[in-house]
């Protein structure tokens, strides 16, 4: 028995000198995948070949009521090109502004609150002649823009968006963008 027992320990101390001399190093790397991409019209989708942020810039944004003062924000303008499931080249231009350009989270809307405002949103056909320009219609107050998630260590972004836009030359032309998403946004 005390045979058995000195074998144990010899084993047991055997066990902690290789685990603690064997040193082994694990490197983990997160790979980013950036993705723009929405649905617009009910049944035509795009994709993003490459996107852009601006620098970010100061604004003053003035309510309506022209008695009230205006209000400094940070705009942010992402611009993305890509290709539709038609063959089209188009342009998506999302500007939106907040107060704390440290803190993004949030809901984005053209009727400003005291945090955001969604300042404007513009798809162009780059494969027309006419450059078909779209922006936000007038009094849109169903258009969204949703960041889900931040990191600020790294300057990434991810959330949703959903907007009415119309021809800048006849508001009648509308086009309808549902499903957008964007993942890992470098800002």
């Amino acid at each position: 028995m005390l045979k058995e027992m000195n074998i144990k320990i010899l084993l047991l101390y055997a066990s902690l000198f290789l685990f603690t001399r064997c040193s082994t190093k694990t490197t983990v790397q997160v790979l980013r995948h950036p993705l723009i991409q929405f649905d617009y019209n009910n049944n035509i989708s795009w994709t993003d070949n490459s996107y852009l942020f601006e620098p970010p810039v100061q604004v003053v944004v003035y309510p309506a009521d022209t008695l009230l003062p205006g209000k400094i924000y940070t705009r942010f303008s992402l611009q993305a090109t890509g290709r539709d499931s038609k063959g089209n080249t188009l342009q998506l231009n999302l500007l939106f502004d907040a107060s704390d350009p440290t803190q993004l989270i949030g809901s984005y809307k053209p009727a400003y609150t005291s945090g955001n405002g969604l300042s404007q949103v513009e798809l162009f056909n780059l494969q027309n002649n006419a450059l078909a320009d779209y922006g936000l219609c007038p009094n849109d107050t169903n258009s969204i823009l949703v960041i889900q998630r931040q990191s600020e260590a790294e300057s990434l972004i991810a959330g949703n968006f959903q907007v009415n836009l119309c021809n800048v030359r006849d508001s009648s032309l509308k086009i309808l963008i549902t499903n957008g998403i964007f993942t890992d946004i470098t800002y």
